[in-house]
Parts: C-alpha cells; sequence; structure tokens
C-alpha cells in the first residue's frame, strides 16, 4: 500500500488477507489506484482493519469478505471463490475496467 501511495503508475492493487492499515493513513490517502481488499469472513479482525484502511482511502476502493474462510482466506472451496472475485473485479467491476486495460488473455 505504500508503494501505491508514492506511485502514480500503479493501476490497481489486490490485498489477500493482508493487512493494509499497517501502511497507514497518510500512506492509504495517498493511494490513487483502485483497490481491493479480500478477507475471509472468519477473520473478523482482519475484516475490521481492512474497513478502516478502506475508510482511510479517497481512491476507489472494495473490501470483499469469502464466506467460510478463515484470515489466510482458507476453507473448503475458498481459493475458487477468491480467484472468481479477483478475476471479476479485474475484468467488469475495477473502475476503468474496459477493453482497453483487460489483460490479453482475458475474454
Amino acid at each position: 500500500m505504500r508503494a501505491a501511495g508514492a506511485d502514480d503508475e500503479i493501476r490497481a492493487v489486490v490485498s489477500l488477507g493482508g493487512r493494509p492499515e499497517l501502511a497507514g493513513p497518510a500512506a492509504l490517502a495517498r493511494v490513487r489506484a483502485p483497490s481491493l481488499f479480500v478477507v475471509g469472513a472468519l477473520d473478523f479482525q482482519g475484516a475490521g482493519l481492512s474497513r478502516l484502511a478502506a475508510d482511510w482511502m479517497s481512491c476507489p476502493h472494495h473490501v470483499t469478505v469469502v464466506p467460510g474462510a478463515k484470515g489466510d482466506l482458507a476453507g473448503p472451496g475458498a481459493a475458487e471463490t477468491v480467484a472468481d472475485l479477483i478475476l471479476d473485479w479485474f475484468t467488469t467491476d475495477r473502475p476503468g475496467a474496459n477493453a482497453a486495460t483487460r489483460h490479453p488473455a482475458l475474454p
């Protein structure tokens, strides 16, 4: 998150079960890249801290919770759910996502 706050060339950020709040409010306020925070539903602290980090940001951002997953995003079907969430975000939900910004290998 600190790197994204210091580099306007970064076009998107995905945090998987991370601790984005550790970057601090000032660094998070500088992030301009659309950001996705993916947390496990059973990681109550991580979900709250990701929401706190998101509140410090002024760029487009989204916190999504993976049902049944722990803090390490483990759980039945969690890997597939996480992959689907990220793919959907990058290809359709992310602000600025369109045919010109999609990876050529994606439909």
